[in-house]
Order: structure tokens, then C-alpha cells, then sequence
């Protein structure tokens, strides 16, 4: 389910895929890929008649609290105060209430009655309400977690993943899908339909519809299993995250930024620990402490306890790591797959793990020569920097970030990347940012004054937006004729009780509801970027601005989406193809023409100096095949994992094995650093199981993408329409391959990705290529 994301910054958070595998793809009544095409009047009339039986008598917020359910009804603007646990547990058993009655109907239809309309459409709005108190209770989990929440997960998480998981395994519905293929009548079907036929065929194969009864009772029970258990990974991931912190004095800070320094003061403060500084585990806290803390001894501390969250503490996500393989690795072998990896890649543009081994064998093979050469000037760069206090001068998991940033420091005449700070001012950015998209696709930004209730019983003004935190913003978009698209929630500062990282979300998808008419989407940024100190700007490193233009370009794919079913509308697309549009957002920070919109000095007003700027663009490649090693060595942990696991089922130590599979992408440090396997919410709690590489592939996609942008002077309508009426408008309405086609008139070029990152020595920008 593309309900939400995470990005390259951080785990992503997906309530819904953490029920397992193939609860995404029910996360808006049975999540199936459609061919984009507009209802006919007759068919359209069909929907509302057949939903019109379906649907339950209204509700509205007047109403008594046995009547009203806030998480199942829409109401806009969201009443917030009101989304409390009580009423999610009570809604929880509302929505899978309605969705049980729909069955009931569609079950029940004799088979020479059955239809596209009455049954594959119908089937499209089964968990109508469930799906949005599912955004609704996630999204409140990712963004205001409490204790009750906590508690009451594990219960919710059941009852959904329980019925959920039950429909491609309902023998009477299998034999309701299975006449509608074998009906003479599709022949008449417009290619659309068929091709909507066809997914929700395949979807009911995929996941048990012909399994015999023993096997559909395990299958059911394994994922019921796995629900719980990809709930407390990352759980505990957040709770041993936020549960270290040390407090230190300003000496033992030296070299971290003045804005860092105030910030910590702050959060000591409130610790009840005035003149003292807190250090901690958060996002916007790691990298600085890893490239400007001058006291090797406290960054190794931090940076080690970080690198070893969930491993052996009280969050320890080890032995929970290995039953949650284990259970994924049965549960694909009852479906009739060799592993998890074949299960979950066959509907993505790259449809097997030797499709996606053969693309990482490729761009291994244009980084090894790069990357060794860097490790090889790292190591040379430690012996002279370390060369009075320690001759060795090795390499260390706690040195190498410091190191990287000193050298790019001497290398590129004194350059460090805070010295953007002051012209990333937060409301700077985001105004840009919005006059960015405002000119690229003919659209308007504003925004709406917001309130935060503390109370239920407290009263929202009639002109504010009810929101959940003081901090929290909120946006309406329209074209520039005045026709309204959407809404979205922008929150982007940390909190205790928020995830880390940074995604984007849906709280209402846009496309047809059940009653056939046009629903508008209402979405939601989140990230945990550099929060204003008091009587200070927010300024933000050009990492955190990258973050939130990544974001945002997740939002235009959900806002811009223009298909009737909302389950393939926006981006509810493959997952290696939907990191497309968010990761060419954030080309736009490092362009002249596009930084100049909204990069200025917040004191002068002044834009990035030429000077600085050069340098910006030369960090950009600068020793960059580090990172993109070790974005290669997650990738193959991922796919080894999840590809070859029978392989380690009855291993005592995996992480010992695994390590020895990823050897060759990782520096040869002097102190074996532990992987991250027990910390890695991507894969275990976040939906990326068996496609971590989705982000590099998308970045392909996106590095080539651009150039097209660039050829045409980066910010233009003209390129702008074209990649929202060919990528953001039509979803999953036409495959990925074929939209990427549409939009560049030819197949993917790995070669502006390969330069990007380092591993070609010259740009391509500007060069014709041909067509395949």
C-alpha cells in the first residue's frame, strides 16, 4: 500500500503494511492496479445503485456518540480532539462491521447475476470506513503516540489483519471474481477493465484463494502472527531511540554548530537540567554529531549506541528479527513461492530478484573501481590527520563521517555545508518551494489559519483548521482557474511522542466515493527537521530542505491524481517506481535557477554567493560512492534476507553470515561495527521487505527524469505538465514502464544516476540519446 512513506532520511511509517505483506494491498477495499479510464454514464449509475444497497444509513457528528463514529465518517474539516482511543476501539469494530455486511451482499449474488460493475467495481469500496480509520489511527500513532495508543495497537492490529487477511481467502467471493473472468461479456470490456479483470484475479491467486483449508487456517494465522510482530519492531525502535540521553557540558561539544548548541541547551532545560546541554538520538542531531563533534570519545559513544539500537537492550529486536523471516519465508512457500523476495516483486517493474540482482551487479560494478579509490584517500587522510596522536590513523565507524567532512572541508577551500544554514530560513523554503510547484503546474498554495484543542469539548473558531499540534500548518491547493484539488498537513518538527524520519501520508484518498462522487484528497508532510530555538529562526541544513522537498513531491503524486478508483490513484503505485517523483523533487535544491526562488540570506535577503554555490555542487559527488556503497550493502541485506533465507533458517549467528555476504560492499574498518538488522524499520516495519533497492532504482529513474527538466531550463510549465499529466495524474492506471515512456519518449538511461553519484566522470546532460 502506498498509504505513506518514508524516504532515504528515514523509516518510513505505513499502519496498514504493517499487517503484512498483502494487508497493503487492502488498504482501500482490495487494493488492485487499474488502466486509467473515465465511467460511462450507465456504469457510473451502476456503482452508486450497487453502493447505494451497500452503504449504511448517514451519521454525522451531531449525532450521539453510539451513532457517530469520528474515525469512520467523513467529516472535513478532521476533528482531531475527537480521535481518541476509546472511540478507535469502538470504530474499529464499526468499520469491519460495514465491510462483513458487504460481503454478506456480494457473497450471496447468484453467479448468473454477477458483473463488472456489481462485483469488481463494488469490491473497490468494501473497506471504505476501514480504510480511513486506518489512516486515521496510524497517522495519530505516527504523530501523537501515547500509552493508550500503544496499548490499544496490538488489539486493533488483530482485528484488522484477522478480516483483512480473510478476503482472498473467502472461497464465495473466489467463485464470484472467477465468473466475472470466465464471462463471455469481457470480451466487451474496454482494455481498462480488463486489466482491472485481470489484477483482481491475480490478486486472490497470490494470496490463498485455491489453497486447501489446513493451509488457508496456517496462512491465516502466520500473518495474524506478523502483524503483532512488525508492530513491535518499530516500536521498539522509537521507544530505545528516545529512551537514551546524556547530558554533558558545553566543552565536551566542541565544534558543533552554535544553532545545534542552543537547540540542545533548550532540550536540557526542559529536562529540568538548566546550563547543561542533551544529547540524544534525534534524526536532526545524528549527522551533525557524526561530521562536527571535535570529542572522538563522546561521538563514538553516541554514534555506537545509535548503531546498536534494538540489539541487545531492553528493545532488543533480535530474536524478533529472525521469527519475522522465518514466518514470511512459510508464508510465501504456502503461496507457492521460493522465497519472500519472488512474492513480493512480481507486480514491480522489476519483477524478480534476478531482475534486481542483475541491475545491483550493475551498478556495482561502476562504483567498486570509485569506491575503492575513496577508501583508499579516506585511509590516507586519517594517517595525516591523526598522525601526532594516534600513527595508525585507521578507520573507525565513528571517524569515517568526521573524516569524509574534513577532507571535503580541505578539498574544497574550507567548505562546510552549515555555512547554508542562513539561507534555508524554514518559511523561506517552504514559500519557495511552493512558488517551485505553483509555476511547474499551473496551481495555488494557501494557507489556512489552524487551532490546536486540547480538549474534545473545546470549540475550533470558524475560520481555523482543527490540528493536532501547535506546530502543525495546513495547506489548500487549487488550480489557477480556482477549481480545488486537495488539502494537506504539514508537520515537520520532532516531539517525544512523534516517529522519526519523514514521510508522506494520505488521510483521504482522492478519486470516486462509493456514492460516486468526486472525493478530494487531504494528505499530510511530516519530517524532523531543525526546530527554532526560542527567539530564533528555524534554519535548516540543505540535508533537511532536500527532506522536505522530497516529501512534498510524494504530496503532488497524491494531490495531482486524476483516476476514479482511488486504490490505484495517486500514488498507490509499484513500489520501485513510486519514489519517482519525490526523489526528483529534491533535484530542485541543488539547482541555480530553482535555489534562487527561495535560497536567501534571512538577514539580507542576498542569494547563495557563485563561490558557495560551486561548492554546494561539487559536495554533491564528493566521495560519494561511500554512501552509495552502503545503500548497495542495506539493499543486498534486504534481498539475501528475504531472497536466500532458507539458506539461514538454522543459522546460530546470522548476523555473522550476513555479514560475510556484504563484505565487499563495506569499508574495512579497524573495528568490526555490528549491521543494522535490528534496528531496520524499512524492511521489518515498514513495508520495504524485499525492495529496498525501489530507492535506488527510482533514483535512476529520477536522475534521468531530470535531465529533461534541465534541458528546459529547470522550473517551466511546459516540462511540468508533461510529468504530471503523464507520472502524477494517472496513478496506477497505466504501467510504470509505459508512463516513464510517455513522459521521456524513450527506456531509463542508468547513466545520469551513475554520474551523480560519483562513478562517471563527465555529465551527459545535453546528450541526444536514442530511442529503444
Amino acid at each position: 500500500m502506498r498509504k505513506s512513506f518514508g524516504s532515504k532520511h528515514g523509516p518510513i511509517y505505513i499502519f496498514v503494511a504493517m499487517i503484512l505483506f498483502f494487508l497493503a494491498l487492502v488498504a482501500f477495499g482490495i487494493s488492485i492496479e487499474l488502466m486509467r479510464s473515465s465511467l460511462d454514464h450507465g456504469s457510473k449509475n451502476n456503482l452508486v445503485e450497487m453502493n447505494n444497497i451497500m452503504k449504511p444509513v448517514e451519521a454525522n457528528e451531531n449525532n450521539s456518540s453510539d451513532e457517530f463514529h469520528p474515525f469512520c465518517h467523513e467529516v472535513r474539516p478532521i476533528r482531531w480532539s475527537r480521535l481518541n482511543v476509546e472511540s478507535a476501539l469502538r470504530d474499529v469494530d464499526y468499520a469491519i462491521g460495514l465491510a462483513q455486511d458487504r460481503i454478506a451482499i456480494l457473497r450471496a449474488m447468484p453467479l448468473d447475476q454477477v458483473s463488472f460493475e456489481n462485483t469488481i467495481v463494488a469490491m473497490e469500496y468494501i473497506n471504505e470506513e476501514l480504510s480511513q480509520f486506518s489512516n486515521f489511527f496510524g497517522h495519530l500513532d505516527a504523530v501523537a503516540n501515547c500509552d493508550e495508543i500503544t496499548k490499544a495497537m496490538p488489539m486493533i492490529l488483530a482485528k484488522i489483519s484477522k478480516f483483512t487477511l480473510s478476503i482472498p481467502l473467502d472461497q464465495e467471493l473466489w467463485k464470484r471474481v472467477e465468473a466475472c473472468a470466465k464471462s463471455k461479456k469481457i470480451n466487451e470490456l474496454s482494455p481498462t477493465k480488463k486489466r482491472l479483470l485481470k489484477n483482481v484475479v491475480d490478486f486472490f491467486m497470490d494470496h490463498g484463494t485455491n489453497l486447501d483449508a489446513k493451509s488457508k487456517a496456517r496462512l491465516m494465522k502466520i500473518d495474524e502472527e506478523l502483524s503483532q510482530l512488525c508492530y513491535e519492531f518499530g516500536h521498539n525502535v522509537l521507544q530505545a531511540r528516545n529512551a537514551w540521553e546524556k547530558f554533558v557540558t558545553k566543552d565536551e561539544l566542541l565544534g558543533l554548530p552554535e544553532s545545534v548548541m542552543k537547540s540542545m541547551a533548550e532540550d536540557a532545560e526542559k529536562a529540568g537540567r538548566p546550563g547543561e546541554y542533551r544529547v540524544s538520538l534525534k534524526d536532526s542531531y545524528i549527522n551533525i554529531y557524526a561530521w562536527y563533534l571535535s570529542n572522538e570519545e563522546l561521538r563514538k559513544e553516541i554514534l555506537m549506541k545509535a548503531r546498536n539500537l534494538c540489539r541487545d537492550d531492553s528493545f532488543s529486536n533480535r530474536d524478533m528479527a529472525r521469527k519475522i523471516l522465518t514466518l514470511r519465508d512459510e508464508s510465501s512457500k504456502l503461496l507457492g513461492n521460493d522465497s519472500h523476495a519472488s512474492f513480493a516483486l512480481k507486480h514491480n517493474m522489476l519483477k524478480t530478484k534476478a531482475d534486481v540482482d542483475k541491475f545491483l551487479a550493475e551498478v556495482y560494478e561502476n562504483a567498486k573501481s570509485q569506491f575503492n579509490e575513496d577508501v583508499f584517500s579516506l585511509k590516507d587522510y586519517a594517517k595525516e590527520f591523526y598522525a601526532h596522536a594516534d600513527p595508525k590513523g585507521e578507520l573507525t565507524p565513528w571517524n569515517v563521517a568526521y573524516l569524509y567532512h574534513k577532507k571535503m572541508q580541505h578539498e574544497l577551500d574550507n567548505f562546510d555545508k552549515e555555512q547554508l544554514r542562513p539561507y534555508f530560513e524554514i518559511n523561506h523554503v517552504m514559500s519557495g518551494l511552493f512558488k517551485i510547484v505553483e509555476e511547474l503546474y499551473g496551481i495555488k498554495i494557501i494557507e489556512k489559519k489552524t487551532a490546536f484543542l486540547e480538549s474534545k469539548d473545546d470549540k475550533c473558531p470558524m475560520d481555523c483548521i482543527e490540528v493536532w499540534d501547535k506546530d502543525v500548518r495546513y495547506y489548500e491547493i487549487f488550480e489557477n482557474n480556482g477549481d480545488f484539488i486537495g488539502g494537506f498537513f504539514a508537520d515537520l518538527y520532532p516531539r517525544k511522542n512523534k516517529h522519526s524520519g519523514a514521510w508522506c501520508c494520505d488521510l483521504i484518498d482522492g478519486g470516486l466515493n462509493s456514492r460516486g462522487g468526486w472525493q478530494h484528497p487531504v494528505g499530510v508532510i511530516c519530517a524532523n527537521v531543525t526546530k527554532p530555538t526560542q527567539g530564533e529562526q528555524s534554519l535548516l541544513q540543505h540535508r533537511e530542505v532536500a527532506t522536505i522537498f522530497h516529501e512534498f513531491g510524494h504530496l503532488m503524486h497524491l494531490m495531482f491524481g486524476n483516476v476514479e478508483y482511488p486504490s490505484i490513484n495517486g500514488y498507490h503505485v509499484a513500489i520501485d517506481f513510486v519514489e519517482l517523483p519525490s526523489q526528483l523533487m529534491e533535484n530542485f535544491c541543488w539547482e541555480r535557477r530553482s535555489l534562487d526562488i527561495f535560497a536567501k540570506h534571512h538577514a539580507t535577503g542576498e542569494p547563495i554567493p557563485d563561490d558557495l554555490f560551486d561548492k554546494l555542487l561539487k559536495s554533491r559527488t564528493f566521495m560519494e560512492s561511500l554512501a552509495l556503497m552502503r545503500q548497495l550493502e542495506l539493499t543486498v541485506m534486504d534481498l539475501e534476507l528475504h531472497g536466500n533465507y532458507s539458506k539461514y533458517h538454522s543459522s546460530k549467528s546470522l548476523d555473522g553470515d550476513i555479514d560475510a555476504v556484504l563484505s565487499k560492499y563495506t569499508i574495512d574498518y579497524s573495528e568490526k561495527p555490528n549491521n543494522i538488522m535490528c534496528q531496520f524499520s524499512h524492511i521489518f516495519s515498514g513495508g520495504y521487505a524485499s525492495q529496498y533497492y525501489s530507492y535506488m532504482w527510482s533514483e535512476v529513474l529520477d536522475a534521468d527524469a531530470f535531465t529533461i527538466f534541465q534541458h528546459q531550463d529547470v522550473v517551466t510549465r511546459e516540462v511540468g505538465n508533461l510529468f504530471r499529466n503523464k507520472i502524477l495524474s494517472v496513478g496506477d492506471s497505466v504501467d510504470p514502464l509505459e508512463s516513464f515512456r510517455n513522459f521521456a519518449q524513450r527506456d531509463p538511461d542508468i547513466k545520469p544516476f551513475l554520474f551523480r553519484r560519483g562513478c562517471l566522470k563527465s555529465s551527459i546532460i545535453g546528450k541526444e540519446k536514442e530511442k529503444k
